[in-house]
């Protein structure tokens, strides 16, 4: 029971330290959308883009590629978004998402190589990964070296 109640409090923490910092902008906090034009459900990649423009991420910031490390092949998307970014805030707006789908999300932090990877799961079986590079763009980081 105390177990629950700590986390409720740690939940209750965590969201009144975004809303204090100014990183849980409401403008920007909207629901994607879960139905195309065609009133057709959305595919996993369609929730990920709409989530992605709800996050203002441009498309010259995303590569998708293959992930080697599955047996089928697997969608990889990567995303630069920067050290400021609230992967946290993206990870539970992207989980909103894909409840629609019927997919979940799991997160993992790796904090040597700076990035978030969201593996979306389907019927129990990995469908895709969103990388979420939190390192400084390689263009700013030239810029600051050479001062």
């Amino acid at each position: 029971m105390w177990i629950a109640g700590s986390l409720a409090v740690c939940a209750a923490l965590l969201i009144g330290l975004t809303w204090l910092t100014g990183h849980a902008d409401q403008k920007e906090m909207h629901r994607a959308p879960v139905r195309s034009a065609a009133h057709e459900p959305m595919t996993i990649p369609q929730h990920v883009d709409a989530v992605a423009g709800a996050f203002k991420i441009p498309r010259s910031a995303m590569k998708m590629r293959t992930a080697r490390e599955s047996a089928p092949a697997m969608p990889e998307l990567r995303m630069q978004v920067g050290p400021d970014f609230s992967s946290l805030e993206f990870n539970s707006a992207l989980a909103v998402a894909l409840d629609d789908a019927d997919a979940q999300v799991i997160g993992t932090e790796h904090t040597r190589e700076k990035t978030i990877s969201l593996q979306i799961v389907k019927g129990g079986a990995p469908v895709m990964v969103v990388v979420l590079d939190l390192r400084q763009p390689q263009q700013e980081q030239r810029k600051e070296s050479r001062h």
